[in-house]
């Protein structure tokens, strides 16, 4: 079973969108702050890895969103959104 699968969000491969980037941040910190006042340090720095990481795929969609010439008029990046997808 995937990742996507335990979260919820459907097959592996799938295009998240920005609310649901939003939704996973919310889960890894709530995540991280129970293991954090369980005194598990380094778990909750973990977890909470994952939930910047998230907040920052999110932001990220926001910009695209607003102009997506930022990737799609770039000749390094594939014209091909499955594949900008697959790089996440």
């Amino acid at each position: 079973m995937s990742w996507c699968d335990r979260l919820g969000l459907g097959k592996g491969g799938i295009a998240v969108t920005r609310l649901e980037w939003q939704q996973l941040a919310e889960r890894w910190l709530v995540d991280a702050k129970r293991l954090l006042d369980d005194h598990r340090w380094s778990a909750a720095y973990y977890l909470a890895g994952y939930a910047v990481e998230c907040g920052l795929k999110a932001c990220i969609l926001v910009r695209v969103a607003a102009a997506p010439e930022v990737i799609f008029d770039d000749k390094s990046f594939p014209r091909s959104a499955g594949r900008i997808v697959s790089w996440s």
